[in-house]
């Protein structure tokens, strides 16, 4: 089920939030194309309620008691796919979120503990690159007695594999991945000469200098 590589960019692009460009990515490389998932979010309510129902109908069989979604970008979309997996399972299903510390150390709010311990949670990230972030949420949930086995993807544009993340089910909505580049003459966008984005990517951080 779900919606589908050709649905789903479909739908970032009439969102407004597919930008093409020159990119500095937070991994270091730069890019032509950038998904910026916050626009979809601020631009198309409707376009993320459908992309939330395609991460429930393709979990629906998973039993999921509590979904978490990594801070910042994959809160809302955790809390529109808990919604809709409770309707899709006649079941309550909580959202809650995966928050970061200021030296960037995932933890869960000690109120939400109780919607982890001993639960079936399915982890929700909005963009995939590397799967780090992914990876360090799953140890902590798993540190904290949570049966953790699922994650659903908005973008998976890495690659990224269910392997990798060390769980048996990984499913993104969308699975395509744009070229990136290191720094400098391998880049077309330096090689063009393209100035940097600085409002979206990393680009922002180097409008800052």
């Amino acid at each position: 089920m779900g919606i589908g590589n050709k649905r789903g960019i479909e739908l970032f692009e009439e969102s407004g939030a597919l930008l093409k460009g020159h990119f500095s990515l937070r991994n270091q490389r730069d890019a032509l194309i950038y998904i910026a998932k916050d626009l979809l979010c601020k631009n198309n309510s409707k376009a993320l309620e459908e992309i939330c129902l395609g991460i429930a109908q393709d979990f629906v069989l998973y039993s999921i008691g509590t979904v978490v979604g990594l801070e910042s970008g994959a809160v809302k979309y955790a809390r529109l796919a808990a919604e809709s997996l409770s309707r899709l399972t006649d079941a309550k299903v909580v959202s809650v979120s995966a928050r970061k510390t200021v030296d960037g150390k995932f933890y869960i709010d000690e109120k939400d503990l109780k919607h982890v311990k001993g639960k079936r949670v399915l982890v929700i990230e909005d963009v995939i690159t590397t799967g780090k972030s992914v990876s360090e949420v799953i140890a902590l949930l798993r540190s904290l007695d949570a049966l953790v086995n699922w994650v659903g993807g908005v973008w998976n544009r890495g690659g990224v594999t269910a392997q990798k993340l060390k769980i048996g089910v990984l499913i993104s909505q969308i699975n395509e991945q744009y070229p990136t580049y290191q720094p400098g003459e391998n880049c077309p966008g330096c090689k063009a000469k393209i100035p940097y984005d600085l409002k979206f990517g990393h680009g922002k951080h180097l409008g800052e200098n």
